[in-house]
């Protein structure tokens, strides 16, 4: 399954939510991607706001789906 499936996954679990995936490390410990989704859509995410679930994976696909088990899909 590519990232793109997966994250269609959540789109149409979670319609109209804003969601953000991200890659990157700020230490050498913590894994390579995160993904959150937001209660919101996108045009009205505010920087304050805490995603309703945010989930951190070293495989994009898994990070993806540990959010999608997390929301109840």
């Amino acid at each position: 399954m590519s990232i793109d499936d997966a994250i269609e996954e959540v789109e149409q679990f979670m319609p109209g939510h804003a969601w953000m995936f991200t890659k990157g490390r700020a230490t050498p410990d913590e894994p390579l991607y995160g993904f959150a989704v937001f209660a919101t859509g996108a045009a009205c995410v505010q920087d304050d706001e805490e995603p309703l679930v945010l989930t951190e994976h070293d495989d994009p696909v898994a990070c993806v789906h540990l959010a999608l088990k997390e929301l109840g899909g």
